[in-house]
């Protein structure tokens, strides 16, 4: 700690000595002291007693502040918030070291040429030089964890030191030096995990008073790859064979996979296709439980005799074709290929069915896996050209645009038309097109002539290259809602163009210089796109190209914990972390009725799991069976709501009728199917006469001729009773009759 200070004290004593201690009689200006030289102002310190948040002014006495000396806020221990405007093009190294404990945030102007911050942190204007990380930023910080940005190379002289916020610092791969004394009295830090190679991390260049780095651990995240895999071109290999993750194939869903050459060999999710031959390292990256844990293989790409390589196609923006169809892929192979892009912003390709993106060049390329016994594939250079206003909507000559005839609200105007260059715009060219918004000049024009676009009114928008060098008297005039002029050149690009009179509209209008860079990065840090836009222009879900099944989410940050919100307007170069999020849909299970059985939402390409299997209540005819679900497969995974509805066989029910006696004892007795009718026996049962009674059958009990059966059911018999007769005689002794009559029982 001793030695700290004291050398802490040294580079005090030492900027005084080069520097020179603040001028007492440096001018005053609010809470700043300045000196003024060959018109340009340096901010050379700062009141002691200020606070809060300061912004450094553009101008003093009507000279631009350009720059920042050493120990410029030296001992300004309230100060939080420091803004600096666009004009400053020289910050001294230790100008927000010494004392300036309370600073949180170092703000750039968007517009400065020299500088930029991001979250409070000072950087170069490309973040490639990490220049001074205030010792109280806690905006940049999350849980004590700060992450470099990954264009940083190098990491200045002082940048961390007396940092108080900082646990563990997230640093890439792209680092090359960090300079002496980076990390002196950087007390909090305890851990350093490095997006490398442990050999990647020894060749960083180390500068001295870094002992803070011989404390701490430092963890690199990537292996030396271990083991090597021979592939060959236009194969589709699983990540779980390459990288030997059997057995753990549960880890694939976390995987953060990339490959260093995308030339060589193509990722997407758990497959890796081979493209070209070469060599490229497959990285995967898992966090568990707050740990990074990575493996990595040496992929070796050798040519593949089966694959086709002869292919190339020329499309437009917007173009949708199907490769089947257009390469001619024989109909045995067509529903086994695995089709990948290598460059979905430009290209996507889904199954067979391409869309061209943005204007570039993509490789697709059509392979069966490596597990199919079939050797076959393809691979084709696809060349998407920029969507133009049709030529035919301007009347055109020798190079001049005279007339525009065309009714789109969005003019893009061609470099060509007809084969010839464009060069020029004339006058009353668009003259009271009042239905253009946006007008896209390309770089091959150099003369807007006068009245070109007058009486626009609906015109907002004008995007035009610094190879414009003249614009006519009112080109532009009565272009009311003219508002934004991008400019795709500098300030001084721009004070060299010749303006010609009553061009009020597009002179004040909000103007951009240049354009802006929107770089979509994988969590691993492989580039995805990298795509040119206007200010104030909106990023396209389009530029980055969907995926089936997913919906695209982008941060701020590669932990996924920020965020982009897409209605944002880009003002500044952007870096983005691209996350593909499953679509979540529902799936029932429904009984005949539509009356729900189960229901359940889950991610895209989810096993869909059946519930048990459901009954239905007999009825008096039938019984039924549960035989499964309709539309329901086995092992089917979801890719869209969808509803199964249980199915069923219908079993007849049996039923048996019986004839019996008048005691009971089965006449005739049959089994047969619910609704059979039913036949009566042909014998008719007899029924013993009693003493009083002889009977005559009468019919069944319950019966009726045609009757068919709906449930067990016996039948008994009728009968009727007639009474019986009988005679009476009187005899004499000697047997003779004496009377006789005939009459009818009467009780017995």
């Amino acid at each position: 700690m001793k030695k700290k200070l004291l050398f802490s004290l040294m580079l005090s004593i030492l900027c005084i000595l080069i520097f020179g201690a603040v001028n007492a009689s440096a001018a005053t200006y609010g809470d700043f002291t300045y000196e003024i030289s060959d018109g340009e102002v340096s901010i050379t310190g700062c009141d002691t007693n200020a606070s809060g948040e300061l912004f450094i002014p553009d101008t003093i006495d009507g000279y631009p502040v350009t720059s920042i000396r050493n120990t410029a806020f030296a001992g300004c221990r309230n100060i939080e918030i420091v803004n600096i405007p666009s004009s400053v093009n020289t910050i001294a190294k230790t100008a927000f070291l010494y004392e300036c404990d309370s600073l949180k945030a170092i703000n750039v102007d968007e517009a400065n040429e020299a500088y930029s911050s991001d979250m409070g942190v000072l950087f170069d204007k490309k973040k490639t030089r990490l220049i001074r990380f205030p010792a109280g930023c806690v905006e940049a910080v999350d849980e004590g964890m700060y992450i470099m940005p990954n264009t940083v190379t190098v990491i200045s002289q002082e940048a961390f030191s007396n940092c108080k916020t900082v646990e563990l610092l997230w640093i890439y791969g792209a680092l090359k030096k960090i300079e002496m004394a980076a990390f002196m009295s950087f007390d909090t830090l305890q851990e350093i995990w490095f997006d490398g190679t442990q050999y990647n991390w020894d060749m960083v260049e180390k500068g001295i008073c870094n002992e803070k780095l011989d404390e701490i651990t430092v963890l690199p995240i990537v292996g030396e790859p271990k083991d090597e895999f021979n592939a060959k071109v236009g194969v589709t290999y699983y990540l779980e064979e390459i990288l030997d993750l059997k057995g753990n194939e549960s880890i694939l869903e976390n995987l953060v996979v990339s490959s260093s050459d995308t030339n060589v060999a193509v990722v997407d999710k758990e497959k890796i296709t081979a493209i070209a031959e070469g060599t490229a390292i497959i990285t995967a990256v898992v966090t568990r439980d707050g740990m990074v844990y990575a493996a990595s293989v040496k992929i070796n790409v050798t040519e593949y005799d089966s694959c086709i390589k002869e292919f190339s196609l020329e499309l437009v923006q917007d173009d949708n074709i199907d490769l089947n169809d257009a390469l001619g892929v024989p109909e045995e192979y067509r529903d086994n290929l695995i089709w990948i892009s290598t460059n979905d912003n430009i290209v996507s390709v889904i199954n067979s069915k391409v869309k061209a993106i943005n204007p570039g060049e993509a490789i697709v390329v059509a392979s069966l896996d490596n597990l199919n016994p079939v050797n076959f594939c393809i691979i084709c250079k696809i060349t998407v050209e920029k969507k133009y206003t049709d030529e035919s909507y301007f009347e055109f000559s020798n190079g001049l645009i005279k007339k525009y005839i065309g009714f789109d609200n969005n003019v893009i105007i061609p470099t060509t038309i007809s084969g010839t260059k464009v060069t020029s715009i004339g006058a009353n060219a668009f003259m009271d097109c009042s239905h253009i918004i946006k007008v896209e000049i390309p770089e091959t024009i150099n003369r807007i002539e006068s009245q070109a676009f007058v009486k626009c009114t609906a015109l907002e928008k004008i995007i035009f290259s610094k190879n414009v060098t003249l614009i006519g008297d009112s080109a532009f005039d009565s272009c009311s809602n003219l508002n934004t002029v991008i400019y795709n050149g500098t300030k001084t690009d721009w004070n060299n163009i010749i303006i010609g009179n009553h061009n009020y509209e597009f002179i004040n209008a909000r103007r951009y210089y240049c354009c802006y860079y929107v770089t979509i990065l994988s969590q691993n840090n492989v580039e995805i796109s990298k795509k040119q836009y206007n200010a104030y222009d909106f990023i396209e879900i389009s530029d980055i190209g969907n995926k089936i099944g997913y919906k695209i989410q982008l941060y701020t940050d590669k932990e996924y914990k920020n965020e982009f919100d897409m209605s944002t307007k880009i003002t500044k170069n952007l870096t983005l972390y691209l996350k593909y999020v499953p679509t979540q849909y529902t799936y029932k299970f429904v009984d005949e009725n539509g009356n729900l059985i189960s229901e359940k939402t889950a991610d895209y390409g989810t096993k869909i799991v059946a519930p048990s299997s459901p009954s239905k209540p007999a009825t008096q005819q039938y019984t039924y069976t549960f035989t499964g679900w309709e539309g329901y497969t086995d092992g089917m995974t979801i890719e869209k709501d969808i509803t199964f509805t249980a199915k069923y066989t219908s079993t007849i029910n049996k039923y048996t009728y019986k004839f019996v006696d008048a005691n009971g004892n089965v006449i005739s007795e049959n089994t047969v199917d619910y609704g059979t009718t039913i036949t009566m026996p042909d014998a008719q049962p007899q029924k013993p006469a009693t003493q009083q009674y002889s009977y005559t059958f009468a019919g069944w009990d319950g019966y009726t001729d045609g009757m068919t059966i709906e449930n067990d059911i016996t039948f008994t018999p009728k009968y009727t009773a007639t009474v019986n007769k009988y005679t009476y005689t009187f005899y004499d002794e000697n047997g003779g009759v004496i009377a006789q009559d005939c009459c009818d029982t009467i009780d017995g």
